[in-house]
């Protein structure tokens, strides 16, 4: 069955991209235009986007287990996002999709970008949520790296740090729980 003709439930299959197999789903929609890729957090399964989905009301949207997680086997070797991004533009070849929109969340989107940077053609717009620019990223500066950190020992120690900066040399030993 071509899933560009299945209901809007969504039709899920398996799909084997260079040996590789994926568990995908593919809803049609009615709007004009690219369907929506979904990358997905990981360790996040497709049956977690079944509520995202059901919210793009006439949106195609195309969603998979990348390998290892949900239900998609892990890879024989571990894969680099250059690898990841490499097995989304093969499914796309085989679903016989030219040109997407592209949705990245968390993990997923840095996965996201990388499918951009490595395949511009095939990207027509690039949408990104509760991600990172890269896989190594820390805020600019250390006050709001300390207000991410909410253990009620990051408190004491980000007020200690606070201090030390506005009002008395102490430096990093100013920084040690009393």
């Amino acid at each position: 069955m071509d899933p560009r003709t299945s209901d809007r439930q969504g039709q899920k299959m398996v799909i084997d991209v260079d040996g590789q197999r994926l568990h995908v789903s593919v809803t049609t929609g009615s709007a004009k235009g690219p369907p929506l890729l979904i990358f997905n957090g990981i360790g996040a399964n497709l049956e977690l986007l079944k509520p995202f989905v059901d919210a793009l009301d006439g949106i195609e949207t195309i969603a998979y287990d990348v390998p290892g997680a949900g239900t998609s086997p892990p890879p024989q070797m571990p894969l680099r996002f250059s690898g990841h991004a490499r097995i989304a533009a093969r499914l796309l070849d085989a679903l016989g999709y030219d040109q997407v929109d592209v949705f990245g969340v968390s993990w997923g989107g840095g996965l996201a970008q990388q499918f951009a940077r490595d395949y511009p053609d095939r990207c027509r717009r690039l949408v990104l949520a509760a991600t990172t620019a890269g896989v190594v990223m820390v805020p600019g500066q250390f006050s709001a790296l300390m207000r991410l950190a909410t253990p009620p020992i990051a408190t004491p120690i980000a007020t200690k740090w606070r201090k030390s900066r506005h009002g008395s040399a102490a430096g990093c030993s100013g920084l040690r729980p009393s």
